[in-house]
């Protein structure tokens, strides 16, 4: 009997050693099988009868492998839920943590709550097809980076999932914002010029055309009863009628004192000017009032736009009717200027639209985009022409008193 269970326990530690030998063996190959999937393993050495042997994992995904992990871009394929079951080193490096870390985590982690939503959408679309959407990918120091995801269908393992490309865009929106600040530079030496150019000419020619005039009437008046006073009172008014239109320009080049008090006095103002002069057109106004709520690189912009439909609808449209409205939005100020003339079919893109001769048009393009606002022209011929401008605004906070 005590043989019986001597033996009894040799053969319990016996069994308990090799469970432990086959445990620590399951732990290598977890671990091996773990580095191979995180592209840490490129080779194994395998022992035999026929002594040592190295195999390199060339497989069917390797190149794919090796290529996604060269690439400058984050790359992941992610479970529906956004579980992170494989990223590339990159996009390790761009959120500033180990490839373990980021392994296995929530995508989630990494986005601004109010971006979940627009998030889960991308995810669902590239579940189906693709799609792409603009985020700001936190990393765990608190700062972040203006990335664009893109999302399309991916099946792993027989399971569907979805293949995300991060790009960085730190570069493009510094350089974009560069381009802005370049651009509204150009904008105020341009409105600097116009204002000395309506200075020069108001000063100048304007003067020297009234001091004309002026000897003309002399002369008038000592012809009184001759021949000649009939055609110098022809030339006399001819002049008067020439100052008058040279002192529209001027005006015209300079923005009007009103604009002080807002982009809504200035539109109304101006808009009582070109009534007087073309009172066969009707000039409805919708203009919330702004008083001095909208920077002045904005209330600038959108008034020589502004000028520049009126133009169009004096000049080309054969309007008898004109809307303009001026919106003011939570994050952003709107402008439209509709009439219903007989409009045009605009080109396909704004390089066409120089080509045709609307350079007015696209001026106003560049204006709009120097403030970071963006523009659209719709119309048609016979049906009438619409602008509409929008501009990012972050309004100023005025007084009440």
């Amino acid at each position: 009997m005590v043989k019986r269970k001597g033996n009894s326990t040799q053969i319990i530690k016996t069994l308990q050693a090799k469970n432990l030998e086959l445990q620590s063996r399951l732990d290598e190959l977890e671990e091996a099988l773990r580095a191979i999937g995180t592209g840490e393993v490129d080779a194994l050495v395998v022992y035999g009868e026929e002594g040592e042997r190295i195999y390199t994992l060339q497989g069917a995904d390797y190149a794919y492998r090796v290529m996604v992990e060269s690439i400058h871009e984050g790359a992941a394929n992610i479970k529906p839920d956004g579980t992170i079951l494989y990223c590339n080193k990159r996009l390790a490096e761009m959120l500033e943590l180990p490839l373990e870390r980021v392994l296995g985590s929530s995508f989630f982690n990494y986005l601004s709550p109010a971006e979940h939503d627009v998030f889960s959408a991308l995810a669902r679309k590239g579940i189906e097809s693709f799609g792409r959407a603009e985020f700001s990918l936190a990393h765990h120091r608190g700062s972040s980076i203006p990335v664009l995801i893109t999302a399309s269908a991916a099946e792993v393992d027989g399971r569907r999932g979805v293949c995300l490309v991060i790009t960085d865009l730190t570069e493009q929106k510094q350089a974009l914002a560069r381009e802005r600040e370049l651009q509204i530079h150009l904008t105020e030496q341009r409105e600097e010029e116009r204002i000395r150019i309506a200075r020069n000419l108001h000063d100048g020619p304007l003067q020297d055309i009234i001091s004309l005039s002026y000897t003309l009437q002399s002369m008038i008046s000592n012809a009184a009863g001759s021949p000649e006073e009939n055609d110098l009172h022809a030339i006399r008014q001819s002049i008067l009628k020439l100052a008058g239109e040279l002192r529209g320009v001027c005006n015209d080049l300079r923005p009007p004192n009103t604009i002080r008090f807002g982009l809504a006095k200035a539109i109304q103002y101006q808009s009582e000017e070109i009534q007087i002069k073309n009172p066969d057109l009707k000039i409805n106004l919708e203009l919330s009032e702004d008083g001095q709520m909208i920077p002045k690189d904005i209330i600038t912009t959108l008034f020589r736009i502004f000028q520049e439909c009126m133009n169009n609808v004096v000049r080309h449209a054969k309007a008898t009717t004109a809307e303009v409205r001026l919106i003011l939005e939570k994050n952003a100020v709107r402008m439209e200027v509709q009439d219903d003339g007989i409009g045009f079919q605009p080109p396909a893109d704004w390089l066409d639209l120089a080509r045709h001769g609307h350079l007015g048009l696209v001026g106003m393009r560049e204006r709009a985009e120097a403030v970071g606002g963006n523009i659209c022209v719709e119309s048609e011929n016979g049906v009438g022409t619409t602008i509409r401008v929008e501009i990012p605004c972050q309004f100023r906070q005025t007084s009440s008193s």
